[in-house]
């Protein structure tokens, strides 16, 4: 971007007035304390103009996964830069300026919303993303017509040929970092909801990712595993073995909170808000049970849910915590935040209300 487009960043987070909620300085001390913490996060906090981006800052740090603290590949410069460009949009639209705080802490601000590699090259989507689509959607009257008619049609056109749906193997991922999409034009159902979830967030709409371990295509009760005509070799995905069979494979898509609510976004496929084709077997899934996850329908998050929801509950409504967000193509992975909707889908499609 050009000098004229650093100085509005600039001066726009320079405005925003924001009263931030507040965390624990101790438990992020206790944090850089405990783990093994490169410069760059110190050197961002160094490089903060604004009360304000220092706060953003600090939130990323106290939430992060342990490997990005660790990483060469975050640097303060990108640290900063996605702090700054978040409070830009979030000032730049009338929907971004009524993002509630702790929405736009845990599901705009993040620079990452699963487990996307970092360090790929040119992984600093925020930039080209807020670039490509801001100017596009800006003048758009609300959040949904921005989602709708804005991003989720309009960002698959980044590219010529427009990007597509391509299937993975069963348990397995064929794109997940946005850069990677973009290069090969195309990925599965993950790296299209990561992919719609992140250009929502560059224009300030809180998105997260959402969907399901295994369909629950063999009505198995809460906590258990079935194999059924539609899946002969049952649900699960055995490490070394990608043993389930595809009717019952993972599913993930997008979710936004427009005007108060959860709501969920097809990627790539139906335009309008809660609707597309898996609606019905949303049905089939059931709450977790302990830790078992495999029939659930889980949400992504940057904080624990349980901290959300001891302190945001209001914005995180018909959640239950679990401890992490399950990935098929990363079973034993369990850095990613998450929460249990299964009961928002369940009972229909009205959002948190």
């Amino acid at each position: 971007m050009g000098s004229s487009w650093n100085q509005m960043v600039v001066f726009f987070t320079t405005c925003v007035c924001l009263q931030m909620v507040e965390y624990s300085t101790s438990l992020s001390l206790n944090r850089a304390l405990a783990e093994d913490v490169t410069g760059e996060w110190t050197r961002a906090r160094q490089l903060a103009l604004q009360p304000e981006e220092l706060r953003c800052i600090d939130y990323l740090f106290q939430w992060a996964p342990s490997s990005d603290l660790r990483s060469p590949n975050i640097t303060a410069e990108f640290l900063l830069e996605t702090v700054q460009l978040a409070l830009f949009a979030r000032n730049a639209t009338v929907w971004g300026r009524s993002v509630p705080e702790p929405v736009f802490l845990n599901d705009v601000l993040p620079y990452a919303v699963l487990s996307e590699p970092r360090g790929v090259p040119d992984w600093s989507w925020r930039s080209k993303f807020m670039s490509a689509f801001l100017p596009q959607v800006q003048s758009m009257p609300n959040a949904s017509m921005a989602a709708e008619a804005g991003i989720n049609t309009i960002c698959w056109k980044l590219t010529s040929p427009a990007i597509v749906f391509k299937g993975a193997p069963n348990c397995e991922i064929n794109s997940y970092a946005p850069a990677t999409t973009i290069q090969q034009k195309y990925s599965s159902c993950t790296g299209l909801a990561v992919y719609v979830a992140l250009a929502l967030r560059s224009i300030g709409i809180p998105a997260r990712v959402a969907g399901v371990p295994h369909w629950n295509k063999c009505n198995a009760p809460p906590g258990e595993e079935r194999s059924c005509t539609a899946c002969p070799h049952g649900d699960t995905c055995t490490p070394g073995d990608k043993s389930s069979d595809d009717a019952c494979g993972n599913h993930d898509w997008a979710e936004a909170f427009i005007d108060g609510a959860w709501h969920f976004i097809d990627p790539e496929g139906s335009k309008t808000l809660d609707d597309g084709w898996f609606v019905d077997n949303t049905k089939l899934q059931t709450a977790h049970t302990s830790t078992y996850l495999n029939h659930s329908i889980l949400a992504s998050s940057w904080a624990p849910s349980a901290w959300l929801l001891a302190n945001e509950p209001e914005y995180y409504r018909d959640s239950s915590a679990v401890d992490f967000f399950p990935m098929v193509w990363a079973w034993s992975d369990h850095s990613v935040q998450g929460f249990d909707v299964t009961q928002r889908y369940t009972k229909g499609f009205s959002g948190n209300h």
